[in-house]
């Protein structure tokens, strides 16, 4: 069995541990683990974006067309060869092929084979062959809510920049000799936002690598078009907000020495005025002390975000999950009673059902909680009726503190409580509503 019908396999079965015993099976097949890492590796460029397609005239795909077309690959990213004899030599190369062979140098053209084979499984096989695609993660800030607030548990040096967190998507950006590819933060590459790319491939600076997040109007909306199997969705409405910028020559190394505070200018010099761009600054602060930190953190809730991030100044970009991030979204329960309850949103697929209760906490203030139901919940409370829940206790998980009228931040529903174990704030506060209502 040749590569090409290996990798025709891998494609078949989604089972990991498939892919794993059929890689050990052929562990020896030089040329497999080669078009395997070859499409893994992230920083080979082909610099050919365009050719003809050619018809397939080839006698078959063996292992010998494919190192062959291997090595080509090599000579364009070497820059070896350039220009209209680049695109010359790929489309006569891919011309050999049969269609099976076309299709496969076709995915490697494009660094995506598509076969469900991760860097994580190729090292797993050929220990060190590839280095993991890895971006700067976030530790927790702790917290502990109280009587809808929260403390923050963890010291925090100060003064701190304190920047708006979004809720897109992960987009790093690379720029190398003049041609941007994109990547999602498992290394994905991402070939649905055109507009952002060519943006980037406009800007003037050249090899670096912007982290950053892209979105639209909601998370929902940012998925749909980033995520899309269709190359050519729609992506007007997709903008890409920018929090970090590293040199090419690091990133590729995985080792940085420029401090956070450097980066942020390397971005303001290579982005520029983003007036007329889909570029984005991220809303951001330097925080003196606690009580800048949360005035911050309040109006960023205000605003729609969900939270805040904590960076410190000093860090180099680090390709692992550190302190040198902070999230500060804390999360705090409440207990409060079903009043009522209402249909899902008609444009959803639970359209006419139940889509979630009406929750009155202690203060008096009622909140609509549409999230956390599980399915099993949901059809029990369908079999029940929805109305024989009103006056049951309910925990919702929230993000303190309270809205300025006194609702819960993004609440989520988590389980029922019997009313012999429930603050007595929560059933007086139900005698009250009812007396009023």
């Amino acid at each position: 069995m040749n590569a090409i019908e290996i990798l025709e396999r891998l494609e078949s079965d989604n089972s990991r541990l498939f892919k794993e015993a059929l890689l050990r099976e052929h562990k020896g097949n030089e040329t497999l683990r080669r078009v395997l890492v070859m499409a893994a590796d992230p920083w080979k460029n082909w610099g050919v974006v365009k050719y003809d397609k050619p018809s397939a005239h080839g006698a078959g795909h063996d292992d010998g067309s494919l190192t062959s077309f291997m090595d080509l690959l090599d000579l364009l990213n070497d820059r070896k060869l350039t220009g209209n004899k680049a695109r010359a030599g790929v489309e006569s190369a891919i011309a050999a092929f049969d269609e099976l062979g076309q299709k496969w140098a076709e995915r490697l053209l494009w660094r995506n084979l598509r076969c469900g084979v991760s860097a994580t499984t190729i090292n797993k096989i050929w220990p060190g062959s590839v280095v993991p695609f890895a971006v700067a993660l976030a530790d927790t800030l702790t917290t502990k809510g109280v009587n809808g607030d929260f403390t923050i548990t963890d010291p925090i040096k100060y003064p701190v920049r304190v920047e708006a967190k979004l809720d897109g998507l992960r987009c790093i950006a690379v720029k190398h000799r003049g041609e941007v590819s994109m990547f999602t933060r498992s290394g994905t590459p991402i070939e649905t936002l055109p507009r952002i790319k060519a943006a980037i491939e406009a800007l003037k600076a050249d090899d670096f690598v912007l982290d950053g997040e892209a979105m639209a109007a909601s998370w929902e909306d940012s998925a749909s078009v980033m995520m899309s199997s269709k190359t050519k969705k729609d992506d007007s409405e997709m903008l890409y907000h920018i929090f970090d910028c590293v040199r090419f020559e690091d990133w590729q190394a995985q080792k940085s020495e420029t401090h956070y505070r450097a980066r942020l200018l390397d971005i303001s010099m290579i982005v520029g005025d983003v007036q007329g761009t889909p570029f984005r600054y991220v809303k951001s602060t330097l925080a003196a002390n606690e009580t800048e930190l949360r005035d911050f953190y309040s109006q960023c809730l205000d605003e729609g975000y969900e939270g805040v991030m904590l960076k410190d100044m000093t860090a180099p970009y680090r390709w692992k999950r550190s302190d040198a991030i902070l999230k500060l979204k804390p999360v705090a329960t409440e207990e409060g009673v079903v009043v009522s309850w209402y249909e899902a949103k008609e444009s959803t697929k639970r359209a006419g059902q139940f889509g979630g209760f009406v929750i009155l906490t202690p203060n008096g203030v009622t909140t609509r909680v549409g999230g956390g139901y599980s399915d099993e919940v949901k059809s029990k409370i369908f079999s029940d009726g929805p109305d024989t829940y009103v006056g049951r206790i309910a925990e919702v998980e929230h993000q303190p503190p309270f809205t300025p009228d006194g609702k819960l931040r993004f609440p989520v529903f988590c389980r029922f409580r019997d009313t012999a174990d429930v603050d007595p704030k929560v059933l007086a506060a139900y005698e009250t509503w009812k007396d009023n209502s």
